[in-house]
This record gives structure tokens, sequence and C-alpha cells, in this order.
């Protein structure tokens, strides 16, 4: 598989509505607590598989600019899933680092079709 194809891969339609589909399996009569959250190596764990897609696609220069927007990516998620259990996180907080998240995937996104668009030419 290509390092282009693993990046699509990640990005596809196909596998967010498996996994949209997958989520809307779960009866509703399971409580919140029987659903099994992201955790802080799971979590780790697809960051770093991203990254190294991310390195090993990209061109120096295009994989500096990346990991400006992965540093802050790591950030947040470190914020938002803590190492310890210990950490509570305030609601209002919560929502706020999940839209964070949200955003700076979605900059990593941008950034990495405009590279490939510009790398076809």
């Amino acid at each position: 598989m290509t390092k282009s194809n693993r990046i699509e891969e990640i990005f596809s339609v196909k596998q967010l509505r498996k996994s949209w589909a997958q989520a809307g399996d779960i009866s509703e009569k399971q409580h919140e607590t029987d659903i099994i959250q992201p955790d802080y190596q799971n979590v780790m764990s697809v960051f770093d598989r991203l990254s190294d897609i991310i390195s090993q696609r990209f061109s120096k220069d295009q994989g500096e600019v990346i990991d400006l927007i992965m540093g802050e990516l790591k950030e947040l998620l470190l914020q938002r899933f803590p190492k310890t259990k210990d950490t509570e996180i305030v609601e209002n907080e919560e929502a706020f680092l999940n839209t964070a998240i949200g955003e700076a995937l979605n900059q990593i996104e941008d950034l990495v079709e405009a590279f490939e668009l510009g790398n076809r030419k």
C-alpha cells in the first residue's frame, strides 16, 4: 500500500461511515459507563501512527509545516486524554478540547490535501 493510499484510508468516507454505523449500533439500553471511552494509550498510538505516515509521505519542508499543527494537536490530546485517570476534565473544558482537536485535525487534513495536489504537478 502506498503512503498516499494510507493517508486516504485514514480520512476515507468509507471508514468514517463504518465507524458511524458501528457507533449507531450501540444499544440505547446501555449506560454511558458501559461504553468504552478512548484512553491515553489508544489515542497516542493513533497519533503516533498518523505522525509516522505524514513524516514518511512528505518532504522535510512540508513535514515541518504539518509538524507545527501536529504539536498543537498532541498538546490538546494530552489535555483531553491525560495519562493518569486521576485528572478530571470539567465538562466545558472537554467540549472546548473536543472542538479544538477537531479543528486541528481539519487543518492537518487540509494541508495533506494541498500538499498531495502540489506533489502531483
